[in-house]
């Protein structure tokens, strides 16, 4: 039950972010990014055939998302609301493992006009992160699990470089930190996801 009013909390606050700016007009974009992010705590290394030494940690993995840009009339504040697929992995010489998550990010960010026109743009901001069916799994000849973490809550803080086209168009490129914490389901025990992570995103 608390993980459901969570995701409904979470799935509020683009509603009610926008509130103060429902008597003015806004543009409502696409948006898809691509990035890596990386740091938390090691949860496991592993050795490829050529001795080269990989490791997954609490933060790690590719991540492919996609969701709304909403933006007001003044174009200086906007809200990014995106659902997503992550997952970092080790293809090792006798095992694999792979950590998989879905978060739904609501952030928020004021926009800081650097270039004539609004061509280039300052966006600083965060929100929330609710990372929905955190699993861990291994196979292989060594063995065969899976760690299944309760949905998570954690903080996203982020900065964007903004490269606008035309009115509509755009690329982001951004540095965010997250603070998160995945907790095993049924016992005691947790790990740290907390890290950084670098993206592209795509506005349409």
């Amino acid at each position: 039950c608390s993980a459901r009013k969570t995701f409904f909390a979470v799935s509020m606050l683009p509603g009610l972010m926008l509130m103060p700016f429902a008597a003015q007009a806004i543009e409502v974009n696409g948006i898809v990014k691509l990035g890596m992010d990386f740091g938390g705590d090691r949860m496991v290394k592993a050795y490829t055939t050529n001795d080269y030494s990989l490791e997954i940690n609490g933060n790690d993995g590719l991540l492919l998302a996609g969701g709304v840009s909403i933006t007001n009339d003044a174009r200086n504040f906007a809200l990014d609301a995106t659902l997503g697929w992550k997952s970092a992995s080790i293809d090792a010489s006798n095992q694999d493992y792979e950590f998989t998550r879905y978060p739904l990010d609501v952030l928020a960010f004021y926009n800081i006009p650097l270039g004539k026109k609004n061509k280039f743009n300052l966006r600083i901001g965060g929100g929330l992160t609710y990372v929905r069916n955190p699993k861990f799994s291994a196979s292989g000849s060594i063995d065969n699990f899976v760690v299944n973490f309760e949905n998570a809550t954690g903080v996203v803080g982020q900065v964007d470089t903004v490269i606008k086209f035309n009115r509509r168009l755009g690329i982001n490129a951004s540095l965010r930190l997250t603070g998160v914490e995945y907790r095993v389901k049924g016992v005691t025990g947790s790990i740290n996801g907390n890290g950084a992570g670098l993206f592209v995103a795509f506005v349409f």
